[in-house]
């Protein structure tokens, strides 16, 4: 999942990966739908997974939390050179005990 504070390029997304790997150890990608049509390709998926590590400041909760998202890559010359993605950061964060239920 794309973080707006990550480095530029390939770095900046590894970097990105391993910070989230390490806050969720146990993180599932499910993939729902995958569609590709021209140098696109899009996917609608969920992830899970537990909280046993720091994540973006928030000190480990041990919850268990489930997002779903939607991403889009456009390829070029066999690498990514466009990613777009739209998750649902609000219910990660009510899921993790940080913005209350109303």
């Amino acid at each position: 999942l794309a973080d707006p504070d990550q480095g530029k390029g390939f770095e900046g997304f590894e970097d990105n990966f391993v910070a989230w790997r390490k806050s969720f150890p146990d993180w599932k990608i499910t993939i729902h739908e995958m569609v590709a049509q021209g140098d696109w390709v899009s996917a609608r998926l969920t992830g899970g997974g537990t909280q046993t590590g720091e994540f973006n400041g928030i000190a480990p909760t041990n919850r268990k939390i489930t997002l779903s998202a939607i991403e889009m890559f456009r390829f070029e010359d066999g690498k990514i050179k466009e990613y777009w993605a739209n998750f649902d950061e609000l219910g990660m964060y009510r899921q993790l005990g940080m913005i209350p239920l109303v």
